[in-house]
């Protein structure tokens, strides 16, 4: 059997069949790029670990004491609210300017709803306003953590001082509902302090 010479560098048997070339390997698919997050707000940590200051504070962990003593029943607080009066001041010349200069504060009326109870001393209080019998007390509504009482220290506190119930809201009831019953307090205060 002769031998055919490739290019001097092969032999090949007479008669055996070339195979084609093997085609190319697809491609590997692209890899997904990876990123990392990092927040830039105040209550971030670097490394992406939240600053403990960050957390949200639920508006259902408050607590109210009205002249050292604590009141548990209280299921709403509104209210709490101040307000800067300005003067505005024009000066001569100087027409795309006015000067707006603080003048009077005031503070809204704070109102506090809770299940109805039978002794209530909230309503004594007012129903002594009633007959002008003028007691003021210090009210204090205290806001904790969102894990409640079990940290012990809140993390914020607003104090009315010289408080005096203005306002009495009986509950409503209605015969085909079976609701709780909620009556309201409202106060005026003197100042309000928040610390």
């Amino acid at each position: 059997m002769a031998d055919i010479s490739l290019d001097g560098d092969a032999n090949v048997s007479a008669g055996a069949s070339l195979a084609p070339p093997a085609p190319p390997a697809p491609p590997a698919p692209p890899r997904s790029p990876s990123f990392s997050v990092r927040s830039n707000s105040p209550g971030s940590r670097s490394g992406g670990a939240p600053h403990p200051s960050s957390k949200l504070t639920l508006t259902s962990q408050f607590w109210v004491e009205i002249q050292g003593v604590r009141e548990a029943l209280f299921k709403e607080c509104s209210g709490l609210q101040i307000a800067t009066a300005t003067e505005q001041i024009k000066e001569g010349g100087l027409n795309g300017y006015v000067h707006q200069l603080p003048t009077r504060s005031t503070q809204s009326n704070v109102t506090l709803k809770r299940g109805m109870v039978v002794s209530d001393d909230i309503y004594t209080w007012y129903s002594e306003v009633l007959r002008n019998t003028i007691k003021r007390k210090t009210v204090t509504i205290y806001v904790y953590s969102n894990s409640g009482l079990a940290e012990g220290k809140p993390l914020v506190t607003w104090t009315l001082l010289d408080a005096l119930p203005v306002k009495y809201v009986a509950p409503s009831f209605k015969s085909d509902e079976s609701a709780v019953a909620v009556d309201s307090v409202e106060f005026v205060y003197g100042e309000l302090k928040r610390s």
